[in-house]
Parts: structure tokens; C-alpha cells; sequence
């Protein structure tokens, strides 16, 4: 019993011990539980995720790191949004609106602002006119929220579901930069404090289905 604790507690001295790991020959690399590549066993050990485990020697093929893509891509546009607080009532502290009619249109937009920059996309106009040209794309393409339920709901895994999310987040990114396309004589003006919603909140902003 003693003996047990005891080597418990040796445990992570001697993985500490173990990183950085030593240099690794080029057919040492393994894949891991989470779909993504680790350059040897020992790496992905002095990863220190929980659960991770070694799934099989050899990188991990290209389902397995679409996959993994999909998973490191939501984690760090999730991650985006909560930081930069997107959601309502902060909308990415926005501070371009004013207090006037628009008031809520303008904060609809710059709640998409801040999920596409996030997402590493261009953002857009806060004006009316922006909003409105944004609305008729996002209705014309149907980048509807029941259709990114419908794709989760076909996933049988987490990563199928983030690529499902985030395809959702690049349709209502796409309607962002058409109306920004369409103005004239405006300047786009761009947010200093944007970041990505998530799916509920994305629908609250849009009225509709706004955000990823």
C-alpha cells in the first residue's frame, strides 16, 4: 500500500524528468485518442492530457486529422468568444453603436463581427443597410440553425459535430463579407474586441440565427 503511494507520487517527477523529450527518428510518431499526430510516444505522454492515450503507432491518417483539425478549430474559437465576451448582453463590448433605433440592429452585427474574427474571417458594416444585405444572404443561403441541428444530429462523434458548428459559423461569415461587399461609399469599420459566439447565442444575436 505504501509502496503504491509512493510510486503515485514518483510518477509525475519522473515524467517531468522524461520533457522535453529527447529528439525523435521519423518513424516514431504515433497517433493519438485525440486524432492528432505527436512526434513519439514520449511526447504525447508530456502532453499530460487526461485519457490521452497512444490510438496506434504512426501519424494519424487523414480522417483521423480532418477530425482532429475540427476539434483544435472549435476549442480555439470557443475559447475566442468567452474571452473576448461576445455573447449578450456584451456583444464584444461593442463600442461603435450608439443609443439611437438601430441600436439593436448595430449590435446584431457586431455580434457577427466578433464570432467571424474569431474564426479568422473578415468582419463587416454595423450600418442598417449592412444588416439588412447580411439578413437576405443569410436567408438565401439557408443558413438556418435547424440546418446545423439536422448535421449534428446526423455526427456520431464531437469532431463531426464541432466541423458541423463551424461550417455553420463560415455560411453566416460568408453573408458577413458579401454585404460588407455591397456598400458603397462607407468604410467597414472593424471592432478592436471581436470574437466568436456560440450556437445559442449566435441565434440570439442574429434574431434569427446569428453568431461559432
Amino acid at each position: 500500500m505504501q509502496f503504491t503511494m509512493f510510486a503515485a507520487l514518483l510518477l509525475p517527477a519522473a515524467l517531468a524528468a522524461l520533457c522535453p523529450c529527447p529528439p525523435s527518428s521519423e518513424d516514431s510518431p504515433v497517433c493519438g485518442s485525440n486524432n492528432r499526430t505527436y512526434a513519439s510516444e514520449c511526447e504525447l505522454r508530456c502532453a499530460r492530457l487526461p485519457g490521452l492515450v497512444a490510438a496506434h503507432p504512426g501519424p494519424c491518417g487523414p480522417p483521423e486529422a480532418a477530425a482532429g483539425r475540427a476539434i483544435v478549430e472549435f476549442e480555439d474559437w470557443d475559447k475566442c468568444f468567452t474571452e473576448r465576451l461576445c455573447a449578450p448582453p456584451f456583444w464584444g463590448n461593442c463600442t461603435e453603436c450608439g443609443g439611437g433605433g438601430d441600436w439593436s440592429k448595430c449590435r446584431q452585427m457586431c455580434g457577427w463581427n466578433c464570432g467571424c474574427a474569431c474564426a479568422g474571417l473578415p468582419t463587416g458594416g454595423l450600418d442598417e443597410g449592412s444588416r439588412e444585405r447580411w439578413l437576405e444572404c443569410w436567408q438565401g443561403r439557408g443558413c438556418f440553425e435547424s440546418r446545423l441541428d439536422e448535421c449534428k444530429k446526423s455526427c456520431g462523434t464531437e469532431s463531426c459535430k464541432n466541423l458541423c458548428y463551424m461550417n455553420w459559423v463560415r455560411c453566416g461569415c460568408g453573408c458577413v463579407q458579401l454585404a460588407a461587399a455591397s456598400r458603397t461609399g462607407a468604410t467597414t469599420p472593424r471592432p478592436a474586441n471581436t470574437a466568436a459566439s456560440t450556437t445559442e447565442n449566435m441565434s440570439t444575436t442574429a434574431e434569427v440565427g446569428l453568431g461559432s
